[in-house]
């Protein structure tokens, strides 16, 4: 099957529909047929105000506001089944992507099939005969110096690196750790500059400028000069690994994605798989803008976890190219698709760049009631704090398993939203 054929009409849904509920609501061609980025279904609709259920739909080519989208809730909430879901039919419909951030390595199956279990719903192709999903066309990478610390090398991941002239100096800070003083910071920054306006921009030559710049004393100097060789020695930096490179894989018609599994939550390893993540924003961000990727295509970029990878709290470089995109999203056409357990988990600027936000029943009610008040601050004015509160749970009311409030900033109200199955392996 070719997924995003016209004439392949498949819709595949969880089982919690099995009642036949959503298929009681829409006629068959609101169902199918309906792979285009500009009106993308992506499941059925509640609309609280009219009572009624709708097909769920965004379009992912407006330009007036990027339709970011951050996903919250914890383990078992459905979390992953709308992630995937977005994913799959945006590339279904046109779209490119990528998984800059795979934490639990559960995008590393996206190229096989759905399940079985998962195929009850599903539609016919122009033959009238069922049609078999074939998951998407993807590469999988493993970080080189991850696989020495898990001793791991997942299944069909090909082990990379990337060399010292894909970094910056905010890389290689992020690499360097956090416990850098502000002058050490400054001393590094300036020999990694010297470095890279050299002939040879190695660690070797990083070595020699750090040695060559008198302002060092001879403990920082010792300090710096280790912590690079401790790049090499690790394979955090390193030549002799094939180069993780997204942009190509996506010139090819691949899904990249990096594989983060084994990533410890804190200390070295942490700012290593930051720095990673920052090297794949910029280069994706940069391929849009020079027009090695093409500007009129949409771009989608999910990110597991955010918090790990954009700390609300701390510095990094990762942080700095994620903030970037998120500013400057419209003129390369990138969307950005991430997902957190809590909202402090979400650095603020990103939520004020973010459109949709989606978040399960289950969610804590406070933190409903703050996140709503934070997107839609019309709905409490007046203070009628109370009517609100009533409204709200009128809304869980006439929710269902696995169902996700919807915030939309253009709308004056949340919905409520159920996603479909996504069109690749569900790792449940």
């Amino acid at each position: 099957m070719k997924i995003g054929h016209a004439e392949t009409e498949l819709e595949i849904l969880s089982e919690a529909l099995a009642d036949n509920y959503l298929f009681s609501q829409f006629k068959e061609h609101e169902l199918v047929n309906n792979y285009e980025l500009d009106k993308l279904v992506l499941g059925r609709r509640y609309d609280s105000v009219t009572r009624k259920h709708k097909p769920f739909r965004i379009d992912f080519t407006q330009t007036k506001m990027s339709p970011h989208i951050i996903v919250l809730g914890d383990t078992g909430s459905g979390k992953t089944v709308c992630l995937s879901c977005i994913l799959s039919r945006f590339i279904a419909a046109g779209g490119v992507a990528s998984v800059v951030s795979d934490i639990k390595g559960q995008y590393s199956r996206i190229s096989e099939p759905l399940q079985s279990q998962y195929l009850k719903y599903i539609g016919t192709d122009n033959n009238g005969q069922l049609s078999k999903p074939q998951g998407l066309k993807s590469r999988n990478y493993y970080p080189k110096f991850l696989s020495d610390i898990t001793g791991e090398k997942p299944k069909n991941a090909q082990l990379g690196a990337f060399g010292f002239s894909d970094l910056t100096k905010d890389d290689f800070v992020t690499l360097q750790g956090a416990d850098l003083t502000p002058l050490q910071k400054f001393l590094l920054e300036d020999a990694f500059k010297k470095t890279m306006e050299s002939m040879t921009p190695n660690i070797q030559t990083f070595e020699k400028t750090v040695i060559e710049i008198e302002e060092f004393s001879k403990k920082t100097k010792q300090l710096l000069i280790l912590g690079a060789r401790n790049l090499i020695k690790k394979n955090v930096i390193s030549d002799d690994f094939e180069k993780i490179n997204f942009v190509n894989d996506i010139q090819n018609g691949l899904v990249p994605v990096l594989n983060t599994k084994g990533m410890i939550t804190g200390g070295e390893t942490l700012n290593q798989v930051r720095a990673y993540c920052a090297v794949i924003l910029r280069q994706l961000y940069s391929a849009k803008i020079n027009g090695n990727l093409p500007k009129d295509k949409p771009m989608m970029v999910l990110i597991d976890e955010i918090k790990r990878i954009c700390p609300p709290n701390s510095e990094c470089s990762s942080k700095t190219e994620i903030e970037n995109i998120a500013k400057l999203s419209r003129s390369a056409n990138m969307i950005l698709l991430s997902s957190a357990q809590e909202l402090g988990d979400i650095n603020e600027f990103l939520l004020t760049q973010s459109r949709y936000i989606l978040f399960p029943k289950s969610y804590r009610f406070d933190s409903q009631k703050a996140m709503m008040k934070n997107m839609m601050p019309e709905i409490s004015e007046g203070g009628n704090w109370q009517q609100f509160e009533r409204n709200l749970l009128d809304l869980h009311r006439d929710m269902k398993q696995y169902d996700f409030i919807l915030i939309d900033r253009k709308k004056s109200w949340p919905d409520v939203v159920h996603f479909f199955m996504p069109l690749f392996y569900h790792q449940s």
